[in-house]
């Protein structure tokens, strides 16, 4: 593919916009994009980073997830973990909240410490009259359907971790 011969981000921005016209499926652009990240060229690794970041979803969160930790650069997988905090600030709760239903055990256990993340920041600055950048109490309401279904879990470390965020949510209103 050009992407792979020619990984520039002129040719990933053409890729994505692509994919947001339904002119590249989006199984084939993931495909790519792990492709790319997995990959052993720094150039193509960075290359499917922005990719992924272009395009936040529970399919990118999920293969930042499970592949970031194959980068051998370790600038650029400071960068992949990068990405997978922005999924914290609440312009991506939704995706978040989605994760919680992922059948990849550590997507869902990093979809609950990115809540917890979210929460912690929202906290440290309500006491201090302002917003900052936390998410109000009416925004995390997204979370507890995923957070209910996860707190009756098999898992006792899963199910005690979302009954905590459970508590923290219920407890902002």
């Amino acid at each position: 593919s050009l992407l792979m011969a020619q990984p520039t981000a002129a040719n990933g921005a053409q890729f994505v916009a692509a994919l947001k016209k339904n002119a590249v499926d989006s199984a084939t652009f993931y495909q790519i994009a792990t492709e790319l990240l997995t990959d052993t060229a720094k150039d193509r690794q960075t290359l499917g980073l922005g990719l992924l970041q272009l395009t936040p979803s529970v399919r990118s969160l999920t293969i930042l997830v499970d592949d970031a930790s194959q980068i051998q650069d370790a600038s650029l997988r400071t960068q992949a973990n990068a990405v997978i905090a922005t999924y914290s600030q609440p312009s991506q709760f939704y995706v978040l909240a989605q994760a919680l239903y992922a059948k990849d055990a550590l997507v869902v256990s990093t979809a609950t410490q990115l809540i917890g993340s979210a929460l912690m920041a929202t906290e440290g600055t309500q006491g201090q009259g302002g917003s900052g950048g936390g998410a109000t109490a009416q925004q995390f309401q997204i979370f507890i359907p995923g957070l209910r279904e996860l707190a009756s879990s098999s898992d006792a470390s899963v199910a005690s971790q979302a009954q905590a965020l459970l508590n923290s949510i219920q407890s902002m209103s």
